[in-house]
C-alpha cells in the first residue's frame, strides 16, 4: 500500500535522472529526483502546502544545479585547551 495520495512526474533534460512530486496522507507535498537505476539523488526533506510549491523547489534545485560547482572547504581541527 503506498504512503501517498497522489504522485506526478516532473521532467529534468537529462537521461540519467527523473524529477517525482509525490502527496503525502496529511497533504502535504514533496518531491525528488532519482537517478534512472532507483538510487535517490536528493529529496526535498520537508513538505510542501501545495503541489505548485513542491514544483518550484525541484526545479530550482534543477536549474541551479546546472550552474552549480562543488567547492572545497578544509576544515581545522581544535585542539583543546
Amino acid at each position: 500500500m503506498s504512503t501517498y495520495r497522489h504522485e506526478s512526474h516532473v521532467e529534468t533534460h537529462c537521461r540519467r535522472s527523473s524529477g517525482r512530486l509525490q502527496e503525502g496522507n496529511t497533504g502535504q507535498w514533496r518531491w525528488r529526483l532519482d537517478y534512472n537505476n532507483g538510487n535517490i539523488i536528493v529529496n526535498s526533506g520537508c513538505g510542501f502546502s501545495s503541489e505548485r510549491r513542491a514544483r518550484q523547489g525541484i526545479e530550482s534545485v534543477m536549474t541551479d544545479a546546472l550552474d552549480g560547482s562543488v567547492e572545497e572547504h578544509l576544515v581545522r581541527e581544535l585542539s583543546g585547551p
